[in-house]
């Protein structure tokens, strides 16, 4: 070690050294700075004033002969003896032989002499700008000017002029002589002043031009040196402070883009500055030319008084150092034994023959949570804190391995012990060991006892034994089947799922060959084996034989693997997916049987629309025959007609069956729920059959309560199909002379409803098939018309509102079906309610033919359809109406331009034409500002009620279903009437 006082002030001697010569050179470097910009600046100075007192001198005699030329014009009035003139020119030329010409100028511009001589015609100056700038400038006081620099029309040359005046002595301009100076006519001149090579010496005007400069930059175009302003800071400053008479000023040149310093000085009788500028970086050049051998001895005195420091200063440490080495070695033997001892990764305790602490390391400390002050002297530190066997048990303190070596004086070898600190918390785990050691004359001296800390593999130990024991449960309890397989293939082991899935136990399992648990027909197996050989892993599934020699579809997954030993082994996961298979299976047949009643829902649409446009002309046709008023049928041809048009309703109504079914089967027919009078619904279905009932001869009545009853939730249109087909049914079904009844009576939370007749009744076996679709239970024989589904839709009816259809019968006796509807919650809550009143459809013979609405002209109606059947069976129906004006339209495109000619009040658009479909008609009318406003109304054979919803959404005011009837049409014309502002607000929001 080194004395640190001696070091200190040694340290501080040298700094404050270093810190005086820093300051010095700091002082030199200012002081020779300034002493060279001075230097440098009276150099400028001198070359300045040498300069202007020149150029003022020159431009003095330089006007004094163009006075004396000028009264030897004027004398002799050389203006009109041109040969004189030319002489007196040429002799002020010989005189000043740096001009490069003298002219005599008219005050109109025009050249009438020069010198040298040119020939004529001479040119004229009227049109330069820098003449015409001298004469906007010109006045009574202005005798001689140093023009601006021009570029020379003959020689190209740049040369500034001096325009001297002409005037008599009334003052009356007679002419100007203009003497060409070259621009560079001072360059001999200044090439020898005192200044650096990079100085600049030059002559500049009032408005920025320079007239001359030393030296001409090499690399810069004339015309950019003499032809344009200048824009440095030494004009900025002159035009700022008012054209000083002298000064100096630092900043960018224009031209070279260095920093300079400049000092300038006004001439004494001409408007010109004379200014002398320097590059900055030359004067600090200069400077480090002078400063640079001061410096560097400065550096080489600071560097030999770093280097005397630090000699000094390990000289010093030296020589401490060998003053203490003799007490270091004296204490080395000591120290590096605690050394040692206290780094040591294992503790060591040092007890004495009683058994007491007499020293101990720090690692020992700290595997036993107790410092080296409680332990040293003391045998038994805390009734708290002991020691634990490995299986948790106490350890009495004759147990201690030090008491074992002191007992028997013998050392204890590999002795795991659990320290138990006192408070809460897991023990620590060390392996111990304690040695004897023994005098000269074998007495016990001391026990030294080592401690490893081992708590982190006990702990790992513990929680391999936990985690063997989890996952020996999730083996044991595993859904899927594990085994273990040999490299040879035999199975070592088998979890109980894998002995019930081959129905063999684990030691017949474990006789087995993996091999002999494949199907050997399954060649997925080899590749399966071929896979886990390559990548360790496989995963796939395979077809397995049990015990008993039957298959089954299995999943596997197997993966390689060492164990402890080394030994490669593989698990084997099976999981057994016949059941998955089989949902697999009944989920495909799902899909193919929905699949299947899609595409029979599709086709009966298809037929429904294929059926439903020859029956629009044969229904409408007949319907026409039938109100036909001009030319009558005969009794036999409307009893034929008859036929035809009951024949045809049958076939409707049979196709409307069709789609129910086919509704009802794909879930797309749709119940408007809302409050209805069931007793209202049944006094119109029963007002509709009797013309039935009556050519039946069957007794059709209707029993109700007098007082009102509460309305049912459901859907009174499909509520009106479900008591019409009923009440139908018990009329074909019955006997001439029998009756039919419908009742209505409350058994709340429901309405019931009943429709009894006298009919034929049923048998229990016939009952039983009642509602199985398309079984007429016998009566295919019979002449009553039917198909079997009636009954189907009408539960089903019944049930998509709610409620519930029952039926007693009683063969030969009649039947009777309840209808238990479910009451609106207003009727449950003991509050009225307000039904649902669906407008009247009934429209007789008279209604269709006669009265029109009264209007001041018919309603217009344009039809657009390709089938010529259904345009024609629309032309007659509008001869029905003579409130109307039809019109038809084969196609779209025509059906548009028909409609902006006769702007009808009514569009029918046909929705399946070739070319433009309806949809595409209708977006049309809607883009058209002529016809957006017409309500458009869908006409089709397309009866499903997706297919009338998209119209609707499609923006079509109406929808009518073929076969249209004259009744259908009208209404559906009356009500598109009765509301024209709303329906034209619709279609113009489409």
């Amino acid at each position: 070690m080194n004395d640190p006082t001696s070091t200190r002030l040694l340290t501080r001697l040298a700094l404050l050294l270093g810190a005086l010569l820093i300051v010095f050179a700091a002082l030199f470097g200012w002081n020779s700075w300034q002493a060279t910009q001075q230097e440098q600046l009276r150099q400028m100075q001198a070359a300045l004033i040498i300069s202007e007192t020149a150029l003022d001198r020159y431009f003095t005699q330089v006007q004094a002969g163009l006075a004396s030329l000028a009264q030897d014009l004027i004398a002799s009035e050389g203006r009109r003896d041109s040969q004189h003139t030319q002489q007196l020119l040429q002799r002020f030329h010989g005189l000043h032989p740096e001009t490069l010409a003298v002219h005599l100028v008219a005050p109109d511009g025009r050249l009438l002499a020069t010198s040298p001589a040119q020939p004529a015609p001479l040119p004229t100056l009227a049109h330069e700008p820098a003449f015409q700038a001298f004469l906007s400038k010109l006045d009574a006081h202005t005798h001689m000017e140093l023009g601006r620099p021009v570029q020379g029309a003959v020689t190209g040359e740049w040369l500034f002029p001096v325009r001297y005046v002409l005037r008599n002595e009334q003052g009356q301009l007679l002419g100007f002589i203009v003497s060409a100076m070259p621009v560079d006519f001072m360059q001999a001149f200044w090439r020898g002043a005192p200044v650096t090579p990079n100085a600049t010496i030059g002559l500049l005007r009032d408005d920025r031009y320079l007239l001359t400069r030393y030296p001409i930059p090499p690399d810069i175009p004339l015309r950019t040196v003499y032809g344009t302003p200048r824009d440095g800071a030494l004009t900025r400053h002159l035009a700022a402070n008012n054209f000083p008479t002298e000064g100096r000023v630092e900043g960018p040149n224009q031209l070279s883009g260095k920093v300079f310093s400049n000092v300038f000085k006004r001439m004494a009788h001409y408007p010109v500055t004379v200014f002398v500028g320097m590059p900055v970086a030359d004067i600090q050049r200069l400077w480090w030319q002078q400063a640079r051998v001061p410096f560097l001895l400065m550096g080489l005195l600071f560097l030999g008084g770093f280097l005397g420091y630090r000699y000094t200063l390990v000289r010093q440490r030296k020589w401490s150092a060998e003053a203490q080495h003799a007490a270091l070695v004296l204490q080395a033997s000591e120290a590096e034994q605690r050394f040692l001892i206290e780094h040591l990764m294992a503790g060591v305790v040092v007890h004495g023959p009683d058994g007491k602490v007499l020293r101990s390391n720090p690692q020992a400390c700290k595997l036993l949570g107790l410092s080296e002050a409680q332990m040293l002297g003391r045998a038994v530190i805390d009734p708290a804190w002991c020691f634990l066997h490995e299986d948790g048990t106490r350890m009495a303190i004759d147990e201690y391995p030090v008491a074992q070596v002191i007992r028997d004086n013998q050392p204890v070898s590999d002795f795991v012990v659990g320290v138990q600190q006192p408070g809460p918390g897991e023990p620590e785990w060390v392996l111990c060991n304690a040695y004897p050691e023994f005098t000269s004359e074998g007495r016990l001296r001391q026990v030294v006892v080592t401690f490893v800390d081992i708590t982190a593999r006990k702990r790992m130990a513990q929680t391999l034994a936990r985690s063997e024991s989890r996952y020996r449960m999730l083996y044991e309890n595993s859904m899927n089947g594990v085994m273990i397989t040999g490299q040879d293939g035999r199975i070592l082991a088998a979890n109980p799922a894998a002995c019930s899935i081959f129905d063999l136990d684990e030691a017949e399992l474990c006789r087995r060959h993996r091999r002999d648990l494949i199907d050997v027909h399954d060649l997925r197996a080899a590749t399966l084996m071929q896979q886990r050989r390559q990548e360790g892993q496989a995963q796939g599934e395979i077809t397995m034989r049990r015990g008993d020699g039957s298959t089954f579809d299995a999943e596997v997954s197997t993966v390689t693997y060492s164990d402890a030993a080394g030994d490669t082994l593989s698990s084997i996961v099976v999981r057994d997916i016949t059941d998955r298979r089989r949902a697999e299976a009944a989920l495909a047949a799902k899909d193919l049987a929905e699949k299947s009643n899609r595409a029979k829902s599709e086709f009966v649409a298809r037929m429904s629309h294929e059926l439903r446009t020859p029956l629009n002309a044969i229904l409408g046709f007949s319907q026409i025959l039938q109100l036909d008023r001009q030319q009558p049928l005969s009794g036999r041809q409307r009893e034929w007609l008859q036929h035809i048009m009951q024949a045809g309703s049958h076939l409707l109504a049979l196709i409307d069956d069709l789609l129910d079914v086919s509704r009802l089967e794909s879930g797309s027919l749709k119940i408007e729920q809302s409050d209805v009078d069931a007793c209202e619904v049944a006094r119109e279905a029963v007002r509709e059959t009797r013309v039935q009932a009556a050519a039946a001869s069957v007794a059709l009545s209707i029993d109700l309560p007098e007082t009102a009853l509460p309305c049912v939730r459901g859907d009174r249109t499909r509520l009106k199909q479900v008591l019409l087909n009923l009440i139908s049914n018990a009329i074909k079904y019955n006997r001439p002379g029998g009756q039919v009844s419908v009742r209505a009576e409350l058994k709340a939370p429901c309405l019931s409803l009943t429709v009894q007749d006298t009919g034929l009744g049923m048998n229990p076996q016939q009952l039983a098939q009642l509602f199985e679709p398309f079984n007429r239970l016998g009566r295919e024989q019979s002449s009553i018309e039917g198909t079997g589904i009636g009954l189907v839709i009408t539960r089903s009816l019944i049930e998509l509102m709610g409620g519930h259809l029952s039926v007693q019968s009683q063969e030969g006796l009649g039947s009777a079906f309840h209808i238990d509807l479910p009451l609106c919650q207003a009727a449950l809550d003991g509050a009225a309610s307000q039904p649902v009143v669906a407008a009247s459809t009934e429209m007789d013979e008279t209604d269709i033919t006669a009265r029109p609405v009264p209007s001041a002209s018919p309603t217009r109606v344009l039809y657009i359809d390709d089938e010529a059947a259904n345009r024609a069976l629309l032309l007659a129906y509008g001869q029905l109406r003579g409130d109307l004006q039809l019109s038809v339209c084969d196609d779209g495109a025509s059906g548009l331009d028909l409609a902006r000619q006769t702007r009808p009040d009514i569009l029918l658009i046909d929705m399946m034409m070739p070319g433009l479909n309806g949809v595409q008609v209708l977006q049309r009318v809607r883009a058209d500002p002529q016809l957006r406003t017409i309500p458009c109304v869908a006409v089709s054979a397309n009866a499903m009620q997706k297919q009338i919803d998209e119209a609707m959404d499609a923006g079509f005011d109406g929808y009518l279903t073929k076969p249209l009837s004259a009744n259908d049409l009208f209404l559906e014309i009356e009500r598109i009437r009765q509301h024209p502002a709303k329906e034209a607000k619709e279609g113009h929001a489409t």
